[in-house]
């Protein structure tokens, strides 16, 4: 098998593996909180339908490893039930949401990677101690900032004091599908809670990316490695900053009140909203893991005769292959 394919056979087994153990954990944590979950899913309006709240009882009158298997089945193929308190198929709520979040989300992967390459590039060329630490200042600031603090920065100058952006929400109510102005509006409430996200999590990113620079050229020979050899090796700081971008994600969305799987999923707990809160979690959780594995998928693609343990020697002695290696062009 082609080491190209057998690298992608391997990272998709793991990741098959990875939502078996999100749904496990899931599974696990639901059933054990403080209360009995038949009686958190229970409709709590009295008008609720007796269809509804018969369904509910077969669901947890199965034994327990029934319902296991039937919580994997329904979560891998969207079977998420109907809350109670929307009085909604909560697939219908999940697919409302999921966009918005996916929109924050993926922007602000985008726009802090190629901001973070962008500042490793620029620290690379600095080879004065002094030029380097003025320059990581930044970053270093930036990080010292929670993301609420942003958040409640950037609402105050561009809303509550020049009123140039609307202050929260996702859109102007009222507006209809076929509205004109509809894709306008959302932008312009997106502008704000994108800035926050973008802003918390770029010292990170950035910060990442320039050690992993450095790393690449502390265990490299005289060529200078490229900016694909420094994320190659940030990759596990970057995987982590993923996870981390996107609980900033959900934080932003409740503070503006963007109606995202983050808003979704903190009023689901608000109100004990059993089935949301496992369907908001659990897609929360597949769009992290899907994200890293692409992530790592296609950097570890575009280096394949690259090994991240080469990078992550303590010593720079050479190995006895190292000749060997430097003979073939483009090698480390």
């Amino acid at each position: 098998m082609d080491r190209t394919l057998s690298y992608v056979v391997r990272r998709l087994l793991v990741l098959v593996v990875g939502i078996l153990v999100i749904l496990t954990a899931e599974f696990v944590i639901l059933r054990v909180m403080p209360d009995d979950p038949m009686m958190l899913a229970m409709p709590r309006n009295p008008s609720a339908p007796a269809e509804g709240i018969e369904e509910i009882r077969a669901i947890f009158g199965e034994p327990l490893y029934v319902q296991y298997f039937q919580f994997i089945g329904d979560m891998l193929t969207g079977e998420f039930y109907t809350s109670y308190w929307y009085e909604d198929d909560v697939s219908t709520i999940i697919l409302d949401s999921v966009g918005r979040t996916l929109f924050l989300f993926i922007s602000t992967l985008c726009a802090c990677l190629l901001l973070g390459v962008l500042f490793a590039y620029l620290t690379s060329r600095l080879r004065g101690h002094v030029g380097r630490q003025l320059l990581s200042f930044v970053p270093l600031a930036m990080l010292a900032i929670p993301v609420v603090g942003w958040a409640w920065m950037m609402a105050f100058v561009f809303s509550v004091q020049f009123d140039l952006l609307p202050l929260g929400g996702h859109m102007t109510p009222g507006l209809g599908p076929d509205d004109p102005s509809r894709l306008m509006d959302f932008i312009e409430h997106s502008i704000l809670p994108l800035a926050s996200v973008i802003l918390a999590s770029l010292g990170m990113f950035a910060l990442a990316l320039r050690d992993g620079q450095d790393r690449a050229a502390a265990t490299s020979s005289p060529e200078r490695p490229s900016l694909r050899d420094g994320l190659f090796v940030a990759m596990p700081s970057v995987q982590f900053l993923v996870a981390t971008a996107m609980c900033f994600v959900i934080v932003i969305e409740v503070f503006f009140s963007y109606r995202g799987l983050g808003w979704t999923l903190i009023w689901g707990l608000d109100r004990f909203d059993y089935f949301v809160i496992q369907a908001a979690v659990f897609v929360i959780a597949i769009i992290v893991l899907l994200t890293n594995f692409a992530i790592e998928t296609a950097v570890t693609l575009a280096r394949p005769k690259r090994r991240l343990d080469l990078y992550l020697r303590e010593d720079r002695e050479p190995s006895p292959a190292a000749p060997a290696e430097a003979a073939r062009p483009g090698s480390l």
